[in-house]
């Protein structure tokens, strides 16, 4: 089910991504990869858009089994996630990655309430428990371990808000792509 949603929005996010890092808002070290670019991208990176959905949506899977979260979450979800991204995207204008980061994941919040998903508490479950491991290997990439990051962030794109060591905007970036591709899922399953 999430294949073809997938296949659909991950070239989206990689245009994103190859576009920064051409613009000099991030930027990656060549110490720590493969050396293997594509778009000036390192295949690693290219890895994430294809193999942490799956990882993400076996655990939504496993939420929806388990816990019962239902929708009824989901109307007042939307205006406490909404405002603070409105917020952030009208006062983050201008850092780019802030505003495009806030703007993303407020246009697949509104555009999944406006086509109908339903779903988003139990989403929200899932996303809190992936992460756990994000902040471990998202750390990793940005430096918790070591003085010189694989992912380099410019400081004037971003808010310089970090959790551990990794920009807040990448819980943006990860919360656009995942639930843009619970959108698209649920749209095509309709």
């Amino acid at each position: 089910l999430y294949l073809w949603p997938l296949l659909l929005l991950a070239p989206v996010f990689i245009a994103w991504d190859a576009w920064f890092n051409a613009k000099g808002i991030w930027s990656f070290s060549k110490s720590y990869s493969l050396g293997w670019n594509l778009l000036g991208l390192p295949i690693e990176e290219w890895s994430w858009f294809y193999v942490i959905p799956f990882c993400c949506f076996f655990v939504l899977t496993m939420v929806r089994m388990r816990f019962a979260v239902g929708s009824r979450w989901d109307r007042w979800l939307l205006p406490a996630l909404a405002m603070p991204l409105l917020f952030a995207f009208v006062y983050g204008m201008d850092s780019l990655y802030t505003a495009w980061s806030a703007g993303s994941a407020l246009f697949v919040l509104v555009a999944g309430r406006m086509l109908g998903v339903s779903g988003l508490g139990e989403f929200l479950v899932a996303f809190a428990i992936n992460l756990v491991p994000m902040f471990l290997l998202n750390g990793m990439l940005t430096g918790l371990f070591t003085d010189r990051a694989l992912v380099q962030y410019n400081p004037l794109e971003f808010s310089n808000i970090r959790i551990g060591t990794f920009p807040v905007e990448d819980l943006g970036f990860g919360f656009a792509f995942l639930y843009g591709v619970e959108v698209l899922s649920s749209v095509i399953r309709k």
